[in-house]
């Protein structure tokens, strides 16, 4: 379903993968602190179990901007980054997108 980034560790920042607009920012029992950005080509990226969550929904964002910082809430064991694509409603390995 997605891929797990473990980084630099905790509270590391999380980069937007490409440009578009926040569409979820909230807490979830799996997920923790979640971000969803739907960048306008079919497109979704979901970043989660963030510590920390700065953008907001309705926001832009371009590529590289700082969406939050990486944690370990929800049902994690560890502190890391969960990242997925959706591509028009299908989830699709991260991995055969951004080589």
């Amino acid at each position: 379903n997605g891929i797990d980034i473990a980084g630099l560790g905790c509270n590391s920042p999380i980069y937007a993968a490409n440009d578009g607009t926040v569409i979820t920012s909230e807490y979830h029992w799996s997920f923790g602190n979640y971000i969803e950005i739907d960048h306008h080509n079919g497109y979704v990226t979901l970043y989660a179990h963030m510590s920390q969550r700065y953008a907001r929904v309705g926001q832009g964002v371009r590529m590289g901007d700082i969406l939050g910082l990486m944690g370990n809430t929800g049902e994690s064991y560890g502190c890391h980054l969960h990242f997925e694509v959706h591509y028009q409603g299908t989830k699709i390995d991260p991995q055969l997108i951004f080589k």
